[in-house]
């Protein structure tokens, strides 16, 4: 993947976002639209491009000590 085709900006990801939630309450959507989609934009606006779920684990052996 090159560079320039990574987001650059947090609004590229956001107009379609709120294009989907504002289909979504026209067309009978409003649960969807108004709960994990509105949690995700409000993610978004937070945090920006850097969106990501991070998974800490640690190795297995510490547990058995």
């Amino acid at each position: 993947m090159s560079e320039s085709e990574l987001l650059q900006d947090k609004n590229e990801i956001l107009r379609p976002l709120r294009e989907i939630r504002d289909s979504l309450n026209l067309n009978r959507g409003q649960h969807v639209g108004n709960s994990d989609l509105l949690d995700l934009i409000r993610r978004v606006r937070c945090f920006g491009i850097n969106l990501a779920k991070l998974d800490i684990r640690q190795e297995s052996s510490k547990h058995s000590q």
